[in-house]
């Protein structure tokens, strides 16, 4: 510990300067880093396509979504009498999320890449059971509009 408001001073203006360079110094070196790290496998080209076409495919990457519903539990009163809604929700249901590129075109000079998206969800086989058993009332919020 510094007994005196000089010694304080200096400390402070040593702090600053360290903490300048070391802002600085990030920005400057950081993109640096970042690019040389990427990887050349992240890039959409025909040699990586195995890894990125079909997800899963070869990436291993799954991607799982968890969907929930609210179950309507006075659906008559709603229905009929504009009861005000009472209801529960029921889930997660999971789901598997597999994503396809469809139709792939490269440019010529490999800076570009198109594709059509093909999205399409599959329940994994332990969560089957579960959801069949699961009843959940719903009302088309349209069709409740237009009743005669």
């Amino acid at each position: 510990m510094c007994g005196s408001k000089k010694c304080c001073a200096y400390s402070s203006i040593v702090l600053f300067i360290l903490g300048l360079f070391v802002i600085i110094f990030g920005a400057a070196i950081l993109p640096i880093l970042i690019k040389g790290l990427a990887s050349d496998g992240a890039l959409m080209t025909k040699d990586t396509e195995d890894l990125w076409a079909y997800i899963p495919g070869n990436s291993g990457v799954h991607i799982y979504q968890d969907f929930f519903f609210y179950d309507l539990e006075n659906l008559e009163s709603i229905a009929f009498s504009n009861a005000k809604v009472t209801s529960n929700e029921k889930g997660p249901f999971r789901a598997e999320e597999l994503t396809d590129f469809i139709n792939i075109k490269y440019s010529d000079n490999n800076n570009t890449v198109g594709f059509n998206l093909y999205r399409y969800f599959r329940t994994p086989e332990e969560e089957l059971k579960r959801q069949e058993d699961t009843i959940i009332n719903m009302i088309n919020v349209v069709a409740k509009f237009f009743i005669i």
